[in-house]
């Protein structure tokens, strides 16, 4: 199909008319399908019709339903590790020659699935007529105010995976950072804890933060055994003139 630019006015308002009444018609099939896709996945075990429906999607329509199926699936605890609520029950993985596709999580609980399933009443209830602020169609679901419902524990999250590929944890990832960064993004890493636990603590417990203790951040070995070797030598330095204070000039007194 090939596609001309429309340089005629009236042409052009005519089209715009036309893509007013089509386009919110698209958009609401476009849902209607991925609530149903996933009603029937997690009712029937029927996932060809969720993967047909995945093939459709542009890349950001993808992404924006990965994100969408994230939020019912996963939540994460204080410390922003990942837990998988009681309406997980997919996993989308990488298919050689395929692309990606979605299955069904066997890891998770049978019960999170099948008829009268809490994530099917969940869509029946919330997701197929979403009422435009707790909840919002699927294509909407990677924009910049989504993103704020991870606030500070996505940036925690980030931060954990930032230390685990620069210390070479991960092994997908070769690491060429400088002792002195590791040694940054670590501490970075602690105080970020430490401010997220507080004020998750504040949240349960008002009073509880001043009971809190400050995360040590984690300091290599090389750069600990340093830090002892200078504050032993500045230590000798001390004993040294306070004895040299105390001590007749020119009397001999043992080394320390």
């Amino acid at each position: 199909m090939t596609i001309s630019i429309i340089r005629d006015k009236t042409k052009l308002n005519t089209a715009l008319v036309t893509l007013e009444k089509t386009a919110g018609t698209y958009r609401a099939q476009l849902h209607q399908a991925a609530v149903s896709v996933l009603v029937h996945a997690n009712e029937y075990g029927q996932i060809s019709p969720i993967n047909r429906f995945w093939k459709l999607l542009t890349q950001n329509e993808q992404q924006a339903f990965r994100t969408y199926v994230r939020l019912f699936q996963f939540t994460q605890d204080e410390l922003a590790n990942q837990v998988a609520t009681d309406m997980c029950f997919l996993s989308l993985i990488s298919v050689k020659g395929s692309g990606t596709e979605w299955r069904i999580d066997t890891n998770q609980p049978k019960e999170n699935r099948g008829v009268g399933s809490k994530f099917v009443k969940h869509a029946q209830d919330n997701l197929i007529n979403p009422d435009g602020k707790t909840y919002r169609p699927f294509y909407e679901r990677n924009n910049l105010a989504d993103m704020k419902l991870f606030s500070d524990l996505s940036i925690l999250d980030g931060l954990k995976r930032l230390v685990k590929d620069a210390s070479g944890e991960n092994e997908r990832t070769i690491s060429k950072v400088s002792i002195q960064f590791k040694n940054l993004v670590n501490e970075t890493l602690a105080k970020a804890t430490e401010l997220a636990t507080k004020a998750q603590i504040s949240k349960e417990h008002p009073t509880a933060t001043s009971e809190l203790t400050p995360v040590a951040p984690v300091v290599d070995e090389l750069s600990a055994k340093r830090s002892a070797a200078a504050k032993k030598a500045a230590a000798t330095r001390a004993a040294k003139k306070a004895i040299a204070a105390i001590v007749p000039s020119g009397q001999l007194v043992a080394s320390i």
